[in-house]
């Protein structure tokens, strides 16, 4: 009989033993697990501020801090440390961007508060 969405169910619980052979050993269940995660994988974000002298919490996700501008070295040294190898960098500048003095007055971002962040952390 072949199955469609109308007997799998049926086929399904008439089974006597559950299969569960891939689960048995601790080498199997390695073999054919989907996702494993380390901390290669993870990449922080970090939401760096101009013009602040202490931390300030992201009211959105509690227990993130932006970063001041300044602290940014020496967070990214703990950071590393802990074996975090990846940032994303986040810049929160109270400077509005105007256009710089470049031909045809286009925005300069590399003077940007991202940018600078973003220099700092390849370092």
């Amino acid at each position: 009989m072949p199955l469609d969405s109308t007997n799998i169910r049926q086929t399904m619980t008439d089974l006597i033993q559950r299969p569960r052979r891939l689960r048995k050993s601790p080498a199997l269940r390695a073999m054919f697990e989907e996702t494993t995660l380390s901390l290669n994988d993870l990449v922080l974000p970090i939401f760096v501020e101009e013009e602040i002298d202490d931390y300030k919490a992201v009211e959105a996700m509690p227990g993130v801090m932006r970063i001041p501008e300044k602290h940014l070295a020496r967070e990214i040294e703990r950071i590393a440390n802990a074996g975090i190898r990846s940032v994303m960098t986040f810049g929160i500048s109270t400077i509005p961007m105007k256009p710089a003095a470049m031909p045809g007055g286009k925005m300069d971002w590399w003077r940007g508060c991202r940018a600078s962040a973003s220099r700092l952390c390849q370092k």
